[in-house]
């Protein structure tokens, strides 16, 4: 009885250093309890934050970040470097180390001085986050507005159009819905063809049409 009371008591005391090690990372990925870039929504398991990203950039003389999008396999990001060139430079999604860097304007050419009162990007993750979008995975400054890529509160996939000012969404794209998620594999769909003579919405492909049989008239 004391074995097996033994075997029991190691088990467990393995079962919670076990999740420790899980969720300790898990927890200290994002200080700010926000669900963006963390392995539970994203299953990129072990990623930098976008705001994490950042602070190791500027870390390293990088400022005036303009967009930082995930990728497959890292972050693309678009900033100033140390010397004042304008670069876009791929990021190590672990470490932050940097791994390529290409200029894209050098210190010579001349810089867009309108902006110079914009948010920053973290200010407009934060401004998001605050308006209930999660899963952010893009933001970029365009000429007259930020974009963004995230989730919204419904659950939708949306690309989103952002006062630079503000933070406020001046215009929201539904890039994919909840019920798109959902369906299921075996749900079927209907495929629409239109006759090009008549304009008329004919239901089914070409080749189900054909097994089907004619409509009297």
């Amino acid at each position: 009885m004391r074995a097996t009371t033994l075997i029991a008591t190691l088990l467990l005391g393995a079962g919670i250093l076990t999740g420790g090690a899980v969720l300790i990372p898990a927890l200290a990925q994002n200080g700010t309890g926000s669900t963006l870039g963390t392995a539970a929504t994203t299953g990129q398991d072990g990623w930098l934050t976008l705001h994490e990203v950042q602070l190791k950039l500027e870390a390293l003389g990088y400022r005036e970040l303009t967009k930082i999008e995930r990728d497959d396999d890292k972050y693309e990001v678009k900033a100033t470097d140390a010397q004042g060139q304008r670069v876009e430079i791929d990021v190590d999604p672990v470490t932050g180390a940097v791994l390529d860097t290409e200029v894209k304007r050098s210190k010579g050419d001349r810089s867009n001085t309108d902006q110079a009162s914009w948010l920053t990007v973290h200010q407009v993750q934060v401004k998001l986050e605050a308006t209930g979008y999660r899963d952010i995975q893009e933001i970029e400054r365009e000429r007259d507005h930020y974009q963004a890529k995230a989730t919204d509160a419904q659950g939708q996939r949306v690309k989103l159009a952002i006062d630079p000012h503000s933070g406020d969404v001046l215009d929201t794209d539904v890039k994919r819905s909840r019920r798109d998620d959902n369906r299921s594999a075996d749900e079927p769909r209907t495929r629409l063809s239109v006759d090009p003579y008549t304009g008329d919405v004919i239901e089914g492909t070409a080749a189900e049409r054909a097994t089907r049989p004619a409509t009297p008239k």
